[in-house]
């Protein structure tokens, strides 16, 4: 399941989104949206420090 959820069951976050804005409440829409781009920088963060950490530096 991709891009959508069983209703009364599950709920994407692009779904939930979606719904906020259908429903006018921009600001729990836009609170989701920070929330996703802050947990999507961490979790680039760690996987670029992970890398770093297993690849030798050439340069020294």
């Amino acid at each position: 399941m991709v891009g959508g959820g069983i209703p009364e069951k599950t709920l994407v976050a692009s779904i939930a989104i979606y719904t906020y804005v259908e429903a006018l409440e921009y600001q729990k829409a836009a609170y989701l949206s920070l929330v996703l781009l802050v947990l999507s920088y961490v979790v680039l963060w760690l996987a670029i420090s992970l890398e770093r950490r297993q690849k030798p530096c050439l340069l020294k």
